[in-house]
């Protein structure tokens, strides 16, 4: 699962938590090295020398295509394994996540710490508040640009098409970011992320490259992941919708179950599907995974219309941003019929729409 979140930007008004991941950030950048003096190091594993010869013309690709690159990836962290841990959470019976709201970000539906005992600590509060938790870890975050983010050595050790689609991912974020609707801004950046990377790719490594068909598979393994977790959601809110979701959590361990068998009985390509199946699953993470592609359709349709152009996209999202209703804004830039739903069904509200319900839209 692929998570991009601002831990120190999400800080909240709490003393004790901002402090905490204000020390935490203060420690990454303290500790991390500049990535010249990284890729001649020779103790370095082989592949994050490689991706760290890459990284200067994926982040110039990243400036052409009109992404924000600013002082982003200069350096490299001191810190092996994932960056920070979420805490994600739901009531039981309900199918919206829990969100914690913050200054400059809004409302999110996470919480970031960098210390894993400080989010278990969290979640064992949430829990006694009669939550269903997760604690999640997650390889990368965006500062949103406030601070020079440095790479992770996690991020490094991924094979080239995933480490630059991580990279796009986290630079899509500082470039353009939807206060309050995370849904929305993770969609953007999923997007823009598999999408951008597979043209930088392509660009430097060939059509046939092992770089793009590598992350190809990958691509299409999520894509069959992000089906199941979708089909899940929708059995969640049936459920709810019907009244069958009680408080007992009989009905949604049901259903995680059936997600479980799926990823079992699925041929995956590159992913092991018993070890996904048993990757901890539950309601939370099913309804924060849902967050990355809930909006693909929209973005897809707007890409179309863009001619697939980066920089037009780029700057139909941009201009979304403060919008009243963003999804409301995106589609002026689509072939949109406001009294037909050309049989896809719409487009959901943006998150606290003044609008409720869905927008119709036609091919």
């Amino acid at each position: 699962m692929l998570l991009a979140i601002l831990p120190v930007l999400a800080c909240g008004c709490h003393g004790s938590y901002l402090i905490s991941q204000a020390a935490g950030e203060v420690r990454l950048l303290a500790a991390a090295r500049p990535v010249e003096e990284v890729r001649s190091d020779p103790s370095q594993p082989s592949g994050r020398i490689e991706n760290l010869r890459e990284l200067a013309g994926l982040l110039a690709f990243a400036g052409d295509v009109g992404l924000d690159v600013g002082d982003s990836y200069r350096t490299v962290a001191d810190h092996e394994g994932p960056v920070t841990w979420v805490v994600v959470a739901v009531k039981p019976g309900e199918i919206e996540l829990f969100r914690w709201h913050f200054p400059l970000v809004g409302s999110v539906p996470y919480k970031g710490w960098f210390r894993e005992e400080g989010a278990e600590m969290e979640a064992q509060e949430m829990r006694r508040r009669g939550f269903d938790v997760a604690v999640l870890p997650v390889p990368a975050f965006s500062t949103l640009g406030w601070f020079s983010d440095p790479l992770m050595p996690i991020q490094l050790d991924a094979p080239a098409g995933e480490f630059a689609e991580v990279v796009l991912h986290e630079l899509v974020h500082r470039s353009c970011y939807f206060p309050g609707d995370a849904r929305l801004s993770e969609s953007v950046a999923t997007f823009l992320g598999e999408r951008l990377s597979r043209l930088w790719l392509a660009t430097r490594f060939g059509d046939k490259g092992t770089q793009l068909l590598d992350l190809e598979a990958r691509l299409r393994d999520r894509g069959k992941l992000r089906s199941f977790l979708a089909l899940a959601r929708s059995e969640l809110k049936a459920a709810h919708r019907e009244g069958t979701l009680d408080e007992t959590g009989e009905t949604a361990r049901g259903v995680i179950e059936a997600l479980r068998i799926r990823l079992r009985e699925t041929s995956f390509e590159l992913v092991d599907g018993d070890r996904l199946a048993d990757s901890g699953w539950s309601v939370p993470r099913v309804l924060l995974g849902h967050l990355y592609g809930a909006d693909e359709e929209l973005l897809d349709r707007l890409w179309g219309a863009q001619g697939s152009d980066p920089a037009a996209f780029l700057g139909m999202v941009k201009a979304a941003i403060g919008r009243l209703d963003p999804r409301a804004a995106l589609l002026v830039g689509t072939t949109v019929d406001f009294g037909n739903d050309g049989g896809l069904g719409g487009v959901e509200a943006s998150e606290g729409s003044p609008y409720p319900g869905k927008f119709p839209v036609i091919r």
